[in-house]
């Protein structure tokens, strides 16, 4: 789940800087209305400094991936010999970013047969087994429909067990859904447009963090230390895209079918200058239609519906692709156009491809709690699904250079020779190795794509249900047997104000086990004694957290349990 921003009862954006809005409520809001009148309109912390400096084996990744060229700094330009805002690409006029949400490129295109897919055996299914943290072994599983459930997460402390012995803690923290993914039938339109135009199977999350903070550095190039999916009056220094694209007069619109992402900037929902610039998605059918698009298009499905987000029927999104797909190919600037697609972060679905290091945007180290491990700006995320639609692209072209969403910053830099907003996108790849800018288009007439999957022709898995995930058969029942079985079953309620203190145990573990947080985290103000496996503090909030434990001893299998804490007021 994450929280977007939205326009207050009264219509007014500008009442909004100082609150926080759930994802849910927003989406309800949008639903009446409220949102798209306020927007429609417009239409007629973190903390202590990490160091400024980066380190010495992440500068020499640049040396050797950027030509030789060095490090490059906030504000510096693409072209230093020309004046900013100068048009360094003529060939291509019209930018078009679709985000979607959730998946890793082993969930969506593992199966694909191009790029760096699943590793598989002789009988061409995927070779990879987990444990599951109770004993078992989870095998890489076909999904059972298309519909996914809330089985997958990608909160910080997940994330960074995920990365465990070369990816292998994915389930532990999680459930057996995180080794599910999709074939050609479930996804036909998405399949289709990845075996025809480049893929990119190098393209990492910004962070090992969830959506909002992945969309700040779509958006910014930095999350200013945020990694989860919390909103607050936080705004870049040296500011966002769209100011850059106002600021140099480069047109640009978002297209929203729910909720404008913009929000994870929650300030610019109350900057005329922005808001004037957001638009309904039917909009951008017409403007496509008509040969009316800007200069830069951002284009949002429906978070509840078609974005893919987990437990959504993918195939909703396999139709919305299709349809901005199908749209810009049809209309009268295709020749002129390049569209990016991509997701903004894995979902929590395994990847076997480490992510590497990356350049810290800025001296602004994660904003974490207690339970939080450790860490830095200085990783990606797992990889995604991503590629590009051009009458230029590269016909049956994977590109394997390092992309995070920063990419796309640099993207639209290199083509305006704009100042970079961070170190991350300063450094970051451009696409532009996805198209070939000097042949003839090799897509000048767009190619015949499948027609997206259907869900109303299929059995409905939202009326249903998913099936049982994972599936039976793709679970080997007790082949971990020593892994550590925690107790107990379930943990006290606290209560607001109260000192609160419990103990887990672990027979099979002594001396030197090693407690953890797998997943999400305790009530605000409780701590687990990584030693001990002790739960003490005092709770300051009311309500019920989910929260998955672990425990392990030395290099040993993790045991896992997942909790449910509720805390009174008082």
């Amino acid at each position: 789940m994450h929280d977007y921003a939205t326009t207050p009862p009264d219509g007014n954006l500008g009442t909004m800087a100082s609150r926080r809005i759930s994802r849910r409520s927003l989406l309800g809001m949008a639903a009446a209305g409220v949102l798209g009148a306020g927007i429609q309109s417009a239409d007629g912390g973190g903390g202590p400094p990490a160091g400024a400096a980066v380190p010495s084996s992440i500068r020499r990744t640049i040396r050797s991936g950027a030509g030789g060229r060095g490090m490059r700094h906030p504000g510096s330009l693409p072209d230093p010999s020309a004046p900013a805002g100068t048009d360094q690409v003529p060939q291509i006029e019209n930018f078009v970013v679709v985000m979607m949400e959730n998946h890793s490129f082993d969930n969506l295109l593992g199966m694909l047969g191009r790029g760096d897919c699943f590793p598989k055996g002789l009988n061409g299914r995927p070779t990879i087994t987990l444990a599951d943290g109770h004993g078992n072994l989870v095998h890489a599983f076909h999904m059972p429909s298309e519909c996914q459930t809330n089985g997958v997460g990608q909160n910080w402390n997940l994330a960074h067990h995920s990365l465990v012995d070369g990816n292998r803690g994915f389930v532990e923290g999680s459930t057996g859904e995180a080794l599910g993914y999709f074939r050609g039938e479930d996804l036909p339109f998405t399949w289709d447009m990845a075996r025809t135009f480049p893929i990119a199977d190098r393209w990492f999350s910004s962070l090992l963090g969830q959506t909002d903070p992945n969309r700040r550095y779509l958006m910014a190039g930095t999350s200013l230390g945020q990694v989860e999916d919390r909103l607050n009056d936080d705004l870049p220094p040296n500011g966002t895209i769209f100011d850059l694209l106002n600021r140099y007069g480069i047109t640009w619109k978002d297209y929203y079918s729910s909720v404008p992402s913009i929000g994870v900037w929650l300030p610019l929902l109350s900057e005329p200058a922005i808001t004037a610039n957001i638009n309904t998605i039917d909009h951008f059918y017409t403007d496509a239609a008509a040969g009316a698009l800007p200069q830069f298009s951002f284009l949002e499905p429906n978070y509840s519906v078609s974005s893919e987000e987990n437990p959504q029927d993918i195939q909703f999104g396999d139709q919305f692709l299709a349809g901005v797909v199908n749209a810009v190919m049809s209309g009268p600037q295709w020749s002129r156009s390049m569209l990016i697609w991509t997701y903004d972060e894995w979902g929590g679905w395994y990847d076997h491809v480490p992510p590497p290091a990356a350049v810290p945007p800025d001296d602004i180290r994660p904003v974490l709690s207690p339970n939080q491990v450790p860490g830095r700006f200085n990783q990606y995320g797992f990889r995604v699904p991503a590629g590009v639609v051009s009458p230029f692209a590269i016909r049956d072209f994977v590109s394997h250079t390092v992309y995070d969403h920063t990419s796309v910053l640099m993207t639209l830099e290199r083509k305006w020779n704009l100042p970079a907003l961070t170190r991350r996108d300063a450094n970051a790849n451009d696409l532009f190795d996805m198209v070939d800018l000097h042949a003839p288009p090799a897509f000048s007439s767009p190619p015949g794509l499948r027609s997206p999957a259907d869900p109303a022709l299929s059995e409905s898995c939202l009326a249903t249900g998913p099936g049982t995930i994972p599936p039976r058969r793709a679970v080997t029942v007790g082949a971990v047997p020593t892994t550590p079985v925690i107790g107990p079953a379930g943990l006290p309620a606290g209560v607001v104000g109260t000192p609160y203190r419990t103990s887990l145990t672990a027979p099979s573990v002594g001396r030197g086990a090693q407690w953890t947080i797998l997943s999400d985290d305790l009530p605000a103000g409780l701590v687990l004694d990584k030693h001990t496996g002790t739960i003490s503090g005092v709770p300051t909030a009311a309500g019920s957290t989910g929260v998955t434990i672990g425990v392990s001893q030395g290099r040993g299998p993790v045991g896992a349990r997942a909790y449910s804490v509720v805390v009174a007021a008082a």
